[in-house]
């Protein structure tokens, strides 16, 4: 396949998973411009001019042809039928107008992940493929709409006769979350400008298709293989001997591409074939590349040398076996002058605060010369000294105590000088007053004995970041208020809800993409680890949620797992609640709850997770009707372990992106490590509405020789012979002394 001048050129970060000939290959993704290619001898391509009567770059006969936030699931492609015993070495396709965005509101066309994918079918119109191999773009790459991509450096034996396909999707290593909108042009073979030059007749075996589609992993469906709708593409191909020749990929550079001189610098040349010699090449920064003796490994060390006469220095290697020959391609390393550390981000916050038992994290970054050896400095009042194994460009300090108190800094040393951060200096607050029977809703709360409670009962400036956010359960996960955090505003409060102390405040959240971000709290790792969990939450929206926005979010790599809204709106714009567990499934987010709370009032939602189940809640009284609405949801689904530690755990915010932070104020967050019962549930609720708490009492039991010892606080004790009943009354107080007679015998105790 010829092709035109490149536009860009982004080199592939891994390698394709080639089961059919077992031999990986360096690939590149390239945007070959505007033009038709010209197709070699061999080629296999259809050009064509798009059917206006489905629009110029999508959906013909209304199939949805491209990949759009599809979890790896909408992958378009199109299937060909090969005509030689060889190798697919290119794939070239033309780009659709993408106008749509992707995640943040940047551009349809990047930057992001393309994936190309090829697979072999039973045959034309085959409902089921085998993947053979895999290729991923630079996580950067970006492309012009409209443009013809084109990837080389594949290498896919095929058979000929046999039908094959390849896809076009985005997103991350584990097929989750679209990168961009991958449009593609789709041909009616009916409007190919009667075949003038230079389009083409119709390619009458093959059609687009999508595959790994709703009906399961590797599943085909086509808009209608009769109609023969065709994408705009060029497949190349060559004979087998390609596969035996080296291939020499770039070179990758570290530390990087730019270093100060007397760093020391590592070329690692990552290339494929048997029985291969290496021979490094540089041009010492004059412009003629030659031979370095002795350079004859697949990685190259060198240190830095700066002369100031010279531009960047050149690099590339020759990889030879009885094959053939390969010349990577040429990377530049630019040299600056030897550098003490330059301090590149100083420390976020210079008057950090937290609570007794929390947790600080510090972080600063620096350049210059490398290596540079780092040192946290402290200073309580008696001097300054360095902290003990302290000597990352990060520190966290865990469990904090009144030592803490005092300058925290971050020296940075190398061989040409030093350098420090600013000062920071450390605040430890106190604690706030424990939680009483004065603050029902609160007390009844701490009573389940939650994981974690965010009362956000702050009242310092959010604007200036840092601020923490107590955690009253105790355990420590104080969060941390993002600088467009509001707190210290109204929270739910008498009279409509009287559980709640006159003064009590809330948090103020800005809805999505608020400029300058921060619009939520981070919380610390609270590791769950659990198939069995409680989050609950007051909330008052301000408007209309139209995205799915977070309560209480975590994510870790493709695993999420949280509490918030889904992407389901009732016909007044509110979007349901909804919930994220089981690695990211489809089966939770996917699922509809047709909860939705009301705008502008406070409302409670909960949701439990079990191992067998997951229920939403929605408690609230209607502010016009003054009716009570107790409202739930019930999702059957089997439930695996979530970690929330690792990663990153957002309270009013999915931590997505910031298009999904929660628009209006919230309250009362809590997080349990066991499932709530639908009665402990409505107890919290009715206690906020002015009821007294359902009191919790406990049956301790212990043996005193042989007799049982029973004891409880307060209440009746009911004895059974059975578990199920009947119950009678055992008027005896507590303590209660009992000699067991006959096989069995149960008690509890009533509270009236």
């Amino acid at each position: 396949m010829n092709t035109f001048t490149q536009k860009s050129r982004v080199l592939a970060f891994s390698c394709a998973l080639a089961a059919m000939s077992g031999v990986a290959f360096s690939q590149i993704v390239t945007d070959i411009g505007p033009d038709l290619p010209t197709p070699g001898p061999n080629d296999i391509y259809s050009f064509g001019i798009p059917d206006t009567g489905y629009g110029t770059d999508e959906k013909p006969g209304g199939m949805n042809y491209y990949d759009d936030n599809g979890m790896g699931l909408i992958s378009p492609g199109q299937s060909f039928q090969s005509n030689t015993n060889g190798v697919l070495t290119s794939v070239a396709y033309q780009m659709g107008n993408n106008n749509g965005t992707y995640s943040g509101g940047l551009s349809g066309t990047g930057p992001g992940v393309m994936r190309l994918r090829v697979y072999q079918l039973a045959g034309r119109g085959s409902a089921n493929a085998t993947l053979l191999a895999q290729y991923v773009s630079d996580p950067n790459f970006t492309f012009t709409a409209s443009d013809w991509l084109q990837w080389t450096g594949i290498a896919v034996p095929v058979t000929n006769g046999l039908t094959y396909a390849y896809t076009v999707s985005s997103g991350d290593n584990n097929n989750n979350g679209s990168q961009m909108y991958c449009r593609v042009y789709c041909l009616n073979t009916n409007t190919f400008a009667n075949n003038a030059p230079p389009y083409s007749p119709p390619y009458l075996y093959g059609s687009i298709c999508l595959i790994q589609a709703a009906g399961g992993p590797n599943s085909v469906t086509y808009n209608s293989v009769a109609d023969n709708y065709n994408q705009n593409f060029d497949l190349g191909f060559s004979d087998l001997s390609v596969l035996n020749k080296p291939l020499a990929p770039a070179p990758s550079v570290s530390p990087a591409t730019t270093v100060y001189g007397g760093t020391t610098i590592t070329l690692t040349e990552v290339a494929l074939g048997a029985n291969l010699h290496y021979q490094w090449q540089t041009d010492a920064g004059y412009g003629t590349l030659t031979n370095i003796p002795g350079a004859t490994k697949s990685n190259l060390v060198q240190s830095a040398l700066y002369n100031a006469s010279v531009g960047p220095v050149s690099y590339d290697v020759i990889v030879t076996n009885v094959n053939g020959a390969a010349t990577s391609a040429v990377v530049q390393v630019t040299i600056n002058a030897p550098s003490a550390p330059i301090l590149n981000a100083d420390l976020a916050n210079l008057t950090p605060s937290m609570y007794a038992g929390g947790t600080l994290t510090f972080s600063a970054s620096f350049a210059g010369t490398l290596p540079i050896g780092y040192q946290w400095m402290t200073n309580s009042g008696s001097g300054e000294h360095p902290i003990p194994n302290a000597t990352n460009s990060t520190l966290t300090m865990n469990n904090l105590g009144t030592s803490a108190i005092g300058s925290i800094r971050l020296s940075a040393t190398n061989a040409v000088g030093s350098n420090s951060t600013s000062v920071a200096t450390v605040t430890i607050l106190p604690d706030p007053p424990a939680l009483t029977a004065s603050e029902p809703y609160a007390f009844a709360v701490y009573g389940y004995k939650p994981l974690a409670y965010w009362r956000f009962s702050e009242t310092a400036d959010t604007a200036a970041g840092g601020v923490p956010a107590y955690d009253y359960s105790g355990n420590g996960h104080d969060a941390i208020y993002g600088i467009n955090a509001l707190d210290n505003v109204a929270g739910p409060q008498p009279s409509a809800l009287p559980g709640f102390e006159a003064t009590n405040t809330a948090v103020q959240l800005p809805g999505p993409n608020v400029s300058g971000g921060g619009g939520y709290l981070v919380s610390p790792d609270l590791d769950l680890n659990a198939n069995t969990a409680t989050f609950t939450v007051w909330l008052n929206p301000s408007a209309n949620i139209v995205t799915t926005v977070g309560l209480v979010f975590w994510r870790d790599g493709a695993d999420a797992a949280g509490f918030g809204f889904g992407d389901t709106a009732s016909t007044n714009g509110m979007t349901e609640l909804g919930y994220t567990w089981n690695g990211n499934s489809s089966l939770t987010w996917n699922w509809d709850s047709l909860l939705f709370p009301p705008v502008g009032q406070w409302s409670f939602a909960a949701l439990t997770i079990t191992p067998t189940d997951a229920t939403i809640y929605l408690y609230y009284v209607d502010a016009v009707t003054g009716a009570t609405n107790l409202l739930k949801a019930v999702n059957t689904l089997a439930n695996t372990p979530e970690a929330f530690s690792g990663g990153i755990i957002r309270i009013g915010d999915d931590t997505f992106d910031d298009y999904r932070v929660f628009p209006g104020t919230i309250d009362e967050v809590a997080v349990f490590a066991h499932a709530l019962t639908e009665s402990q549930i409505q107890n919290l609720f009715f206690v906020a509405l002015g009821a007294p708490p359902t009191p919790n009492v406990t049956l301790s039991c212990s043996w005193i020789g042989r007799q049982l010892n029973l004891s409880w606080p307060q209440g009746t004790l009911l004895e059974a012979t059975s578990l199920h009943g009947p119950w009678t009354t055992n008027s005896a107080p507590s303590p209660y002394l009992v000699t067991p007679t006959g096989p069995q015998k149960f008690y509890r105790v009533r509270v009236n």
